[in-house]
């Protein structure tokens, strides 16, 4: 036997009511004072970033602008490009993508092969998307995602050396590895111009 409530549609009449009714008073000015209200950078906010080593040097982009980490594969020129950063066509994943040399930009020593290494490491490529622009770079290594907060990221020192100084917005120490964190938007704005 079928409970009474669901046949007269009480419930179904009560949420209807409860929807439809008028907000109190004070509720939208409310709402709209706190949805308009500048918001402040909670110090202790964890943030995840992917890190890579290009050379000797470690460096982390957010994960938010990764698309696809690939296997190194084979780069195609571009043709009549005879000027600025080192730039070729890759495939990742079936489509061709802008691959820039970040070791040439950000003026890093190319990685030296250590076949004595005690474990392999890979070579990969970063798939990145900026605004409504895509990117790749090949890196020496992958090390991980990590978890960073905000108050943890250090001051770049004067010493830094290269133009990694330029594009490095701080620092961040993970399991004794420093780490530099990439200034997205200033890395992704000199590889646009650098195609121009």
């Amino acid at each position: 036997m079928t409970d009474s409530r669901y046949r007269s549609g009480s419930y179904e009449g009560a949420a209807g009511r409860l929807l439809e009714r008028e907000p109190p008073e004070g509720y939208r000015v409310e709402w709209t004072r706190h949805i308009a209200e500048e918001k402040t950078l909670n110090a202790a906010e964890s943030r995840s970033c992917l890190v890579f080593r290009i050379g000797d040097s470690f460096l982390a982009l957010p994960t938010s602008l990764v698309e696809v980490v690939a296997e190194d594969s084979a780069f195609h020129t571009i043709p009549q490009r005879r000027n600025g950063v080192p730039a070729t066509l890759a495939n990742v994943r079936g489509e061709l993508v802008i691959c820039i040399a970040l070791s040439a930009l950000l003026d890093l020593e190319a990685s030296v092969d250590d076949s004595s290494a005690s474990r392999r490491i890979y070579r990969r490529l970063i798939s990145c998307r900026w605004h409504d622009q895509r990117f790749a770079f090949p890196v020496d290594e992958i090390c991980g995602v990590e978890q960073y907060r905000v108050d943890e990221i250090g001051d770049v020192p004067a010493t830094l050396g290269g133009s990694v100084k330029n594009y490095t917005r701080g620092l961040i120490t993970v399991r004794e590895r420093i780490i530099g964190l990439v200034n997205e938007d200033l890395l992704f704005n000199a590889l646009a111009q650098s195609l121009l």
